[in-house]
C-alpha cells in the first residue's frame, strides 16, 4: 500500500462479530491514509470493482505522483 501499488480492497468480515480486532483496524487506518477505496460489504465491493473496470478510479494516479529523487542539501558554512 505504502507502494501505492494496491488499487483497491476488498476486505469481508463478521459483522455479527462483536470485537473489532487490531489488525482491522489498522488496515482500515492504512487504507485511510494511502487514500485507498475499501470495501467491507459485497454492495461496495460490487461498486469498487465495477469502478475499476470502468476506469473510475483512474483519478487515484495523481495522489501520488512518481517518487522523484530528494534535493541535495547545502550547509551553511559557519
Amino acid at each position: 500500500m505504502a507502494c501505492d501499488e494496491v488499487d483497491l480492497v476488498l476486505f469481508f468480515r463478521d459483522p455479527l462479530k462483536a470485537e473489532n480486532g487490531s489488525s482491522e483496524q489498522n488496515l482500515l487506518r492504512l487504507c485511510d491514509m494511502h487514500s485507498v477505496p475499501i470495501s467491507t460489504n459485497i454492495a461496495t465491493a460490487e461498486v469498487l470493482l465495477r469502478g475499476l473496470d470502468q476506469g473510475d478510479l483512474d483519478y487515484r494516479e495523481g495522489i501520488h505522483p512518481d517518487i522523484v529523487e530528494p534535493l541535495p542539501v547545502h550547509r551553511a558554512v559557519c
